[in-house]
């Protein structure tokens, strides 16, 4: 008899700690619920060299001018990629301003060949 009261006592402090972790579970869940984490990447694109005024002046022109470059060749993108981007809205006007142009002819030679005719 003694051997069954040790062992529903182990199964009580078994049962104790099974729902005391399942409680401690069950708050660190409703914790993780409310956390954010927010992460925020930048990519460097191209590292450049600080220029040092100690450096040598021809140090300094080379590193100028490879930066003053590579600002041309981004700037020739730009428009590029500009030029790409607004070129739908170029397009319509100028189709309409051709029609104008031509119906503006055909009526300017109407006008002529009418006059011709008359005289």
């Amino acid at each position: 008899m003694a051997d069954i009261i040790t062992l529903e006592n182990a199964l009580t402090n078994v049962r104790y700690n099974i729902e005391s972790l399942t409680g401690t579970l069950n708050k660190y869940d409703a914790l993780i619920a409310y956390s954010t984490v927010t992460v925020t990447l930048n990519e460097v694109y191209d590292y450049s060299k600080e220029v040092n005024p100690s450096d040598p002046l021809l140090t300094r022109l080379l590193q100028r001018l490879k930066d003053s470059w590579k600002a041309l060749i981004d700037f020739g993108e730009f428009l590029l990629l500009a030029l790409v981007t607004v070129l739908p809205f170029i397009v319509i006007p100028v189709i309409i301003i051709i029609i104008i142009f031509i119906v503006r002819n055909k009526r300017k030679s109407k006008k002529q060949k009418d006059e011709g005719s008359k005289n």
